[in-house]
């Protein structure tokens, strides 16, 4: 089994444990909230498809409780929490889509902050003259190939180096 797909048959797992503690919990308590615990365990999957798909199957576990919950309620039992209940549910479908609208926003950036560092990693490199990516503190970050033919020291060895590694010594100082 591929990990994608442990990954999402956890996520899925997951979401179905909270449906039982969900219908067991009496009516009232909003233990709906509990439905974006998938959602946010899905940050960390490679397919975007993951969080729209846990999002449709947390919604419709909460929509079956819903059902099936407060048919229960409406047979007889205590129909007093019933509004409190359908707000609750109605409250966390809410949060189910709006978290799963700020998880596909997040990877969208990701991918996008991504694809601009590769851009001008591509920049750097195809650079015919020498170039120094420093941090404020002057230490070394990136080089590009130049750099590392013209001072004859590996791209490896002056990554984290202090910049002024590569300077000549002033007269007198040494």
């Amino acid at each position: 089994m591929s990990p994608n797909r442990i990954h999402l048959v956890g996520t899925l797992s997951t979401s179905l444990v909270i449906f039982v503690l969900d219908f067991l919990t009496p009516r009232g308590v909003a233990v709906g909230a509990l439905y974006l615990v998938p959602l946010l365990i899905t940050l960390g999957a490679a397919r975007p498809w993951h969080t729209p798909a846990v999002a449709l199957w947390c919604s419709a576990l909460l929509t079956v409780d819903v059902v099936l919950g407060d048919a229960y309620v409406l047979i007889g039992h205590n129909s007093a929490t019933l509004p409190v209940t359908l707000a609750n549910r109605g409250l966390s479908l809410l949060a189910i889509w709006m978290v799963t609208a700020l998880v596909h926003v997040n990877r969208a950036q990701r991918l996008q902050a991504e694809q601009s560092q590769a851009l001008f990693r591509m920049a750097l490199e195809a650079a015919p003259d020498g170039m120094v990516v420093t941090d404020s503190q002057g230490r070394i970050h990136l080089v590009n190939t130049a750099v590392a033919q013209v001072f004859g020291y590996p791209r490896s060895e002056l990554l984290g180096k202090p910049v002024n590694a590569l300077l000549p010594l002033r007269a007198g100082e040494g």
